[in-house]
């Protein structure tokens, strides 16, 4: 039997949540950075997480414009290019939830 493979989730996390914050061994959520060689400290992202699939892939940032937010990726890995739409989709659940146009810089 095959699986449909389903398109990649992407997650931008605040800094202090909890599926970060809230285990004491992290390492499961990094294999993808270790698997691409990535062997740092995680802490320069600034406590914003955004993760693909449940695995780390970055960091992000937001700064409020006028009347735009504008969200600034810090990434660690490469991503596909369906990746970087599942994230362009979670900028734009973002900025719904804040109520305002939000761009992904």
């Amino acid at each position: 039997m095959r699986f449909k493979r389903k398109s990649p989730y992407a997650h931008l996390l605040p800094n202090y949540d909890e599926y970060f914050i809230g285990l004491k061994d992290r390492s499961a959520l990094a294999s993808v950075l270790r698997a691409s060689g990535w062997d740092g400290d995680l802490s320069f992202l600034g406590g914003h997480i955004l993760t693909i699939n449940g695995q780390i892939v970055g960091g992000w940032a937001r700064s409020l414009k006028k009347e735009t937010t504008v969200v600034e990726l810090k990434l660690l890995t490469k991503l596909s290019d369906n990746e970087r739409r599942a994230v362009a989709g979670e900028v734009r659940r973002f900025g719904k939830f804040l109520g305002m146009p939000t761009v992904l810089a």
